[in-house]
């Protein structure tokens, strides 16, 4: 009797299998990650209540999210790239200590039995791992070997210095761009993400730079869905190269058809988590924020009180290349129009059906064009994604699950896509790229300002900073 073959096994990613995650970063310095092909600078946004507001006063946030984001691409031609993270990250139960200590330090009557209290009170936060809500805002800073023409003005640099420049690009041209970065490079785009910094920091957006620490905290979180994280495995600081990144993302993941399934060994115990991420793929045409409209991505923490993670990538286009777009559009349709008339053999079936689809075409046409010659802000191209993090597959079902009916529910499609997780995955990390382009949308720009990327529900006392003993933004 001829022996039954096994079925092959799913490819395993990590130190098991001898293969290693197509991970973009290749080194962080301070709030900048320098990957194969750019840099982008990460800042930490300040949060926005969105419970117990009247409508007014947030149509008013939103307003002034709007004009963020507007001064972002003012006098610029291109289109912005923004990556949007927002997160569960664990409470600093040693800074939370360390707070009460200094508060009561001085105070008469401090007694052991209140020591003994404290102690309880760290104990249980740690054992509940209590979580705030965090919101992180990436802007791309440019390509990397980009040829920076401000350095080749003469009148601005000199000649020496923009030859200088030039010579240095031209070298560059056939480089293959690792970890190590120059300090001219570095120096570069430090004095791009001071620009970008001197606008978040005012307005509403209120963010202020990260720190190295905190991307890399954010890349391995990632690598233990629903574990505990341990913390790095290196000495933190404000650099970090390819070693040091390849020693905190090691592990085994096996890439299953809708989701991934993570392995990792923590405290001598193997731990197994899962993970999948759902694109939002159709919005409601006529939801008026915020009586009908809700902040999307607030809205899974909003109705199922779960501290999920939603991530997205967008690129903010300016009004003048939304106009040049639609006049390309417009164009494509007379051809197509004309290639119709052209057609005189179709049936009368297809030729109803190409009929309205052209009709719905030219309508949604003619309002963006009203819309952009109106309306000055820049638009929004872009995917909006939720993560799922459960310790069994069939939480992972009923999660899901849940999650697509509370979205049908508000005229809002999900989609769990199959195939391509590993690369939502790998989108999700700072200073990665859009991988996976089914799901784009293009929308005006309140919608990103109200989609909830930075409303948090957090209540209480902030707690300060260990070092600086700063109320934490």
């Amino acid at each position: 009797m001829a022996e039954a073959k096994s079925k092959p096994k799913k490819p395993l990613f990590g130190e098991r299998a001898k293969k290693k995650l197509d991970v973009s970063a290749q080194a962080v310095i301070d709030n900048m990650v320098f990957s194969k092909r750019d840099v982008t600078a990460y800042y930490r946004v300040s949060p926005q209540m969105f419970e117990f507001l009247s409508d007014a006063v947030r149509v008013s946030n939103g307003a002034r999210v709007t004009a963020a984001f507007t001064s972002l691409v003012e006098n610029r031609r291109d289109p912005l790239d923004l990556h949007f993270i927002t997160t569960s990250t664990p409470v600093d139960v040693e800074a939370w200590h360390a707070q009460v200590d200094s508060i009561v330090s001085e105070w008469e009557g401090n007694t052991s039995a209140f020591v003994d209290f404290l102690e309880q009170m760290a104990d249980h936060l740690r054992s509940q791992e209590y979580t705030n809500r965090v919101a992180y805002m990436g802007i791309k800073l440019g390509n990397r070997g980009a040829l920076n023409f401000s350095a080749m003005n003469p009148l601005e640099s000199g000649f020496k210095a923009a030859w200088e420049t030039f010579k240095e690009w031209m070298s560059s041209i056939t480089k293959t761009f690792d970890g190590d970065v120059s300090a001219a490079e570095e120096r570069e785009f430090r004095m791009k993400a001071e620009r970008y910094s001197s606008i978040i920091k005012s307005g509403a957006l209120q963010g202020t730079p990260i720190t190295s620490e905190e991307i890399m905290l954010l890349i391995k979180r990632m690598l233990y869905p629903a574990m505990p994280a341990p913390y790095l495995d290196v000495d933190h600081g404000n650099r970090w190269g390819a070693g040091d990144l390849e020693l905190e993302h090691a592990s085994v993941i096996r890439n299953k058809f809708r989701w991934l399934e993570i392995n990792q060994l923590i405290g001598g115990r193997e731990l197994t988590g899962y993970r999948a991420v759902l694109s939002l793929t159709r919005f409601s045409r006529n939801a008026q924020y915020p009586q009908t409209a809700f902040p999307f991505l607030y809205m899974p923490q909003m109705l199922m009180g779960l501290p999920f993670t939603t991530f997205s990538r967008v690129k903010l286009l300016p009004n003048e290349k939304m106009r040049k777009e639609i006049e390309k559009r417009r164009k494509e349709q007379a051809d197509q129009l004309t290639n119709m008339q052209g057609a005189a053999r179709k049936s009368a079936e297809a030729a109803v059906e190409d009929n309205s689809r052209v009709e719905n075409d030219l309508r949604d046409l003619r309002e963006l064009d009203e819309t952009t010659a109106n309306d000055k802000t820049p638009w929004v191209e872009g995917s909006y994604r939720i993560v799922v993090e459960t310790a069994t597959e069939r939480s992972m079902r009923d999660v899901v699950a849940a999650i697509k009916q509370s979205y049908s529910e508000v005229d809002i499609t999900t989609v769990l896509s199959s195939g391509d997780q590993l690369d939502l995955f790998l989108e999700q990390m700072p200073g990665d790229r859009t991988r996976v382009n089914s799901f784009r949308q293009l929308t005006n720009l309140n919608h990103l300002s109200t989609s909830g990327f930075n409303i948090s529900s957090d209540v209480g006392d902030r707690i300060w900073d260990q070092n600086t003993m700063e109320d934490k933004s």
